[in-house]
C-alpha cells in the first residue's frame, strides 16, 4: 500500500469516527478533502450522501448520488438503496419515506446510521413520533450526546406535557431540563435553543418558551437563551397583561377597604376577618384562570410554577431554594398581628358610640388603611408561600423521577 493510499484510508477511519461521535459536518469535509479518485468511489460517495442528509442538505447529497448513477428506487428497495430512499424522504418524499421505513423494519439489527437518517427523513415528512423515537434511540440506545440529539430528544420531552394539568407540567419541563446538565448550558446552550427551534418548528411556541424559561431560571447570566426568549414573547401583549394585573391588585385592595367599611357601618365589625380570603381568592383566580398571552391556561400555570425556581446540586438531587416564601410568611404573620390589634379597638368604638361620631373617624381610617395593608400584605406572602410549596412539590416530584 502506498502513501498515499495510507493517508486516504487514516483520513477516512478519522471520518468514520467523527461520524460516530456526531460530527456530521466534520466527517464531511475531511472526505471532501480526500483525493479525487478516492471521493469518488460508490462506497465512500453514499458515505459522503449520507452526511449530506444529516448536516441538512439532501438536495446535494441527491446530486453526489446522481453523479454515480443513483437515481431511481428499485422495485424491491434493499438496505442498500436506502440511502436514496433516505435522502428523497429528507425532501419530503413521502413515498420514498414509506420504502425506507420499510427497510428499517426488515433489518435485522438497527445500525446509528440507519436510525440517524430515519430520524432526519421522519423530521421533514411530519412523523414526529417516529422522529422522536428515533433521536431517543440514538440518545439512549447509541449514546449520541450530540447538541442536536439530545436537544430534539428535549423538546420530545417537553412536547409530552400534561395539557391540563399545570404543575404536572411543570415538572415535565424541569425535568427535561435536568436531562442536560450534562451540557454547560452557561457557556453552550445550543442543545436548549436547538430544543426551544424544534418546538417552534412544530407549532408548540408555547412550550419553547417554558422550556428557555426554565433553562433562565437556573442560567439568569445567558444572553443566548434570553435573546431566544424575548423573541418568542409577545412583547406589547405582556405590557397589557402587567397593567391589568396592576388593575386587579388595585381592584382587590379597593374590594378590601369596602368589605372592612361595610361591616363597620353594617355594625357586624366581626366579619371584618373575612376581608383575608379577598385577596388569597383574587391569587388563585389569577393564577389559574388568566391565562399569559401567548400561553393556555395550565401553559400558564407552568409558567408561573417555574419562574423563580432556583435549584442547587446537593448530592446529586435538585432542592427548591427560592426563598421569597418565607418573607411571605412574614407578611402573613404581620397581617395576624395587625387585625389582632385593630379589631378590638373597633369593638370598643362601637361599644361607645355605635355608629361613627366626630373625634372617631380619624381612629376607624387608621385602623382601615393599617389593616388593608396588612392584608395586601398577607395577599403578597400567601402568594410567595403557595409557590415555594407548590416548588417544593416539584422539586420533590424531579428528586423521586431521576432516582428512578
Amino acid at each position: 500500500m502506498g502513501a498515499a493510499s495510507e493517508i486516504a484510508a487514516a483520513t477516512i477511519g478519522r471520518a468514520a469516527r467523527a461520524e460516530e461521535a456526531g460530527s456530521y459536518e466534520a466527517a464531511f469535509n475531511l472526505l471532501t478533502g480526500l483525493p479525487e479518485s478516492v471521493r469518488d468511489t460508490g462506497q465512500v460517495a453514499r458515505v459522503r450522501a449520507r452526511l449530506l442528509v444529516l448536516t441538512g442538505r439532501p438536495q446535494d447529497a441527491l446530486v453526489v448520488l446522481g453523479s454515480h448513477g443513483i437515481t431511481t428506487l428499485p422495485a424491491v428497495l434493499e438496505f442498500p438503496d436506502a440511502m436514496l430512499a433516505a435522502a428523497l424522504a429528507a425532501t419530503g418524499n413521502r413515498e420514498a419515506y414509506r420504502r425506507l421505513l420499510g427497510v428499517t423494519a426488515r433489518t435485522p439489527q438497527e445500525t446509528r446510521q440507519l436510525t440517524a437518517l430515519r430520524a432526519v427523513a421522519a423530521e421533514a415528512c411530519g412523523d414526529h413520533r417516529t422522529a422522536d423515537q428515533s433521536w431517543h434511540a440514538l440518545v439512549y440506545g447509541f449514546g449520541d450526546r450530540t447538541p442536536r440529539a439530545l436537544g430534539r430528544v428535549t423538546a420530545a420531552q417537553v412536547a409530552m406535557r400534561d395539557p391540563d394539568r399545570g404543575a404536572t407540567a411543570a415538572t415535565s419541563v424541569l425535568l427535561a431540563v435536568a436531562n442536560l446538565d450534562m451540557f454547560d448550558l452557561a457557556a453552550d446552550p445550543r442543545p436548549a435553543i436547538e430544543a426551544a427551534a424544534v418546538l417552534e418548528w412544530r407549532g408548540d411556541v408555547a412550550g419553547a418558551r417554558l422550556l428557555l424559561e426554565a433553562v433562565r431560571t437556573r442560567h439568569r447570566r445567558n444572553d443566548a437563551v434570553r435573546s431566544a426568549l424575548r423573541r418568542l414573547t409577545p412583547t406589547e401583549e405582556m405590557g397589557l397583561h402587567r397593567l391589568r394585573l396592576a388593575g386587579f391588585v388595585i381592584a382587590i385592595v379597593a374590594l378590601m377597604a369596602a368589605w372592612q367599611v361595610g361591616t363597620f357601618l353594617a355594625g357586624v365589625p366581626r366579619l371584618e376577618v373575612l376581608q383575608w380570603a379577598i385577596p388569597f381568592a383574587g391569587r388563585r383566580f389569577w393564577v389559574h384562570r388568566v391565562a399569559l398571552p401567548g400561553l393556555t391556561r395550565s401553559d400558564s400555570v407552568a409558567w408561573r410554577a417555574t419562574r423563580g425556581m432556583r435549584f442547587v446540586s446537593r448530592k446529586g438531587e435538585l432542592r427548591s431554594k427560592d426563598q421569597r416564601g418565607w418573607f411571605g410568611l412574614v407578611g402573613f404573620v404581620a397581617f395576624l398581628v395587625v387585625q389582632g390589634a385593630s379589631y378590638p379597638l373597633v369593638v370598643n368604638m362601637l361599644d361607645q358610640a355605635g355608629e361613627l361620631i366626630e373625634g372617631r373617624e380619624a381612629a376607624y381610617l387608621v385602623v382601615v388603611t393599617l389593616t388593608t395593608l396588612a392584608a395586601s400584605a398577607a395577599a403578597v406572602g400567601g402568594f410567595y408561600l403557595a409557590r415555594r410549596a407548590r416548588q417544593v412539590r416539584i422539586a420533590g416530584r424531579l428528586r423521586r423521577v431521576r432516582r428512578g
